[in-house]
């Protein structure tokens, strides 16, 4: 029985207003999506000659497929408008293919309604070219499975190509392949996550750790097991390694999907100014934390940013609080990763309307500036934020920082590793300085837990007082 309760179905063309024109459309949000474990397809109209295959394999898969179906576009700016409804779980039947509308500007709300189906979920959403990577980036954060379309073989390879860009797509198949492939890997999919750590299966998994050791330089050992052989899983489904001691062994002689391995563990989920009410909160303290400073210095750390979207809010952020008096005064926001992909999609600063839909028009018009179809954050932004590779568990950490946001970093560490990188926040900061840690995460057993006060329980804002 499939326990999902999102469904979806075509759209119906609209005209192309004034805004969609200018890249602002409110409906800028198209989504692929699945649930955890789940099959997502990610296809163009000219695919759909090879749909009804695709039903057959979902009938026979006995799983929901969702189809959200784009006209063709008109340039690159069409904007496609459609609606979302949510049926209760009872009036889902096994194999059933419902076909309503999903509203585009809505669809990353499925991911959350998804991520509470844990069983098996095929999807195929047919969506707007410039969307792919974000499609793809909400099925790897429920740990989902993505197959683009081979962009050769599609009339408007726009989708697709962006997608495979993102580099978080797990298989690239021309349309004819794609409902084998899930006939393929459905039974994998259907395995429950083994404790690779443990028994039979240690001495492979711990191989597999010292290879991305040896040739990506970062120890996982003291990450918390479950989310690697989640991530493990995932790609011995991908290249349909039955047993991991194949995978390991498949490791050794392809260094490419090594690297593939590499980049799905250090998948990071992000947003501009993800969790408002942690940004309001840290915005209300440092305004009076920076009124009270002697000099107009401003040092801060965004630890783990992933692609910038942290970073370079915390920079909208301050730009907002000071407003004409930005320039009087000296800010520095070094932002790391590990992950030099990331840092590398990060310096170039541009995202595309989807990434940016949660903010307001306001500041989109003020902060970026619309380059062929993407958002680029504007120079005076990029000027304030310095990219570094930067592991923070083996690199020395940045010193005397005033503030240091770390958020949803250390729920993928095991409690040793835990503890161990709250010393290093600690050490970071100046004495007064903010550390913002993300809600799933607290300094509650930490060794330096007596040298913050709480400025926010809920938001996990904290002022080091020693």
């Amino acid at each position: 029985m499939c326990s999902s309760d999102l469904v979806a179905d075509r759209a119906e063309d609209r005209p192309v207003g004034d805004d969609e024109r200018s890249g602002l459309s409110t409906l800028d949000r198209p989504e692929i999506t699945t649930g955890p474990g789940g099959n997502s397809v990610g296809r163009k109209r000219s695919g759909l000659d090879e749909l009804d295959r695709e039903r057959e394999v979902h009938h026979q898969l006995r799983s929901v497929q969702i189809v959200a179906q784009a006209p063709d576009p008109v340039g690159a700016t069409l904007r496609i408008g459609l609606t979302i409804e949510r049926v209760a779980v009872d009036e889902v039947d096994e194999g059933s293919i419902i076909e309503r509308a999903v509203r585009v500007g809505e669809l990353d709300a499925s991911v959350e309604v998804l991520g509470d189906a844990r069983e098996r979920l095929a999807a195929l959403v047919l969506v707007e070219p410039e969307e792919g990577a974000t499609g793809v980036g909400a099925i790897k954060d429920v740990d989902g499975f993505s197959i683009a379309q081979e962009p050769s073989t599609a009339k408007y390879d726009g989708m697709p190509a962006s997608a495979i860009k993102s580099g978080k797509v797990d298989l690239i198949l021309p349309p004819d392949q794609i409902g084998d492939e899930l006939m393929a890997i459905s039974p994998l999919a259907d395995r429950p996550i083994p404790e690779f750590r443990s028994g039979e299966n240690r001495e492979a998994y711990e191989r597999i750790l010292r290879l991305l050791k040896r040739d990506h330089g970062v120890n996982f050992n003291q990450y918390k097991d479950k989310t690697l052989s989640r991530r493990i899983m995932r790609r011995m489904i991908a290249t349909k390694s039955d047993q991991i001691a194949d995978y390991a062994e498949l490791l050794t002689t392809d260094p490419a999907e090594l690297t593939e391995l590499f980049h799905d563990l250090l998948i990071g989920v992000t947003a501009f100014f993800r969790d408002t009410e942690a940004y309001a909160d840290l915005r209300i303290h440092l305004d009076e934390y920076i009124s009270q400073k002697s000099e107009p210095f401003l040092r801060v750390w965004s630890v783990g940013c992933s692609t910038g979207e942290e970073p370079y809010s915390i920079a909208i952020m301050l730009a907002e609080m000071l407003g004409d008096k930005l320039d009087d005064h000296r800010i520095q926001i070094f932002a790391t990763d590990v992950n030099q992909r990331a840092i590398d999609r990060a310096r170039r600063g541009r995202y595309s309307a989807s990434e940016v839909s949660g903010l307001s028009k306001e500041l989109r018009d003020k902060y970026f500036l619309f380059v062929d179809g993407h958002f680029e954050v504007t120079k005076r932004i990029k000027q304030l934020v310095v990219f570094s590779q930067h592991d923070m568990v083996q690199d020395p950490p940045f010193l005397r920082q005033d503030l240091v946001v770390c958020r949803n970093v250390m729920i993928y560490f095991n409690l040793d590793l835990q503890a161990r990188v709250h010393g290093l926040l600690f050490e970071s900061l100046r004495r007064l300085g903010t550390l913002c840690l993300g809600r799933g995460e607290m300094l509650h057993g930490s060794p330096h837990e007596d040298s913050f006060t709480a400025i926010s329980d809920t938001e996990r804002i904290y002022q080091r007082t020693r």
